[in-house]
């Protein structure tokens, strides 16, 4: 059985760069600041998405609280496992121009199979996400 750094508050880390909790019914993943996600990263996520779902796709909010780097084995990973991940809808928060460009570049490259959708603010995001 793996372990995870669960908060009392239900809150999961995964490479000490990422923090992934349950709330009203959508997944968030937030990445912390200067936060390198290698394919390490990605397998814990993994496991985490598995155990926080209890194996159902469920809405998912991604954001970064600053820079965030993902090593090339990293993305290919993420691409690799699209089709096992429990996403029933992606919504993307960047606020900024550059995150927007990212998660843009991402969607337009990868083509992801579920609903994905970049929002510049998070009620927006939130929102969309709560129709699935």
């Amino acid at each position: 059985m793996t372990e995870f750094n669960c908060s009392a508050g239900g809150q999961y880390s995964a490479g000490n760069c990422v923090e992934i909790w349950l709330e009203d019914g959508i997944v968030n993943v937030l990445y912390l600041d200067n936060a390198e996600v290698t394919v390490e990263t990605k397998k814990e996520m993994f496991e985490v998405y598995k155990d926080i779902t209890k194996g159902k796709k469920h809405p998912f909010l991604f954001s970064a609280a600053g820079s965030i780097w993902f090593t090339k084995e990293a993305r290919d990973f993420a691409s690799e496992m699209e089709s096992l991940q429990p996403f029933l809808a992606v919504a993307m928060f960047a606020p900024t121009l550059g995150y927007r460009l990212m998660a843009e570049f991402y969607a337009k490259f990868n083509k992801p199979a579920i609903p994905y959708k970049v929002f510049k603010e998070k009620e927006d995001a939130i929102r969309w996400l709560k129709t699935f």
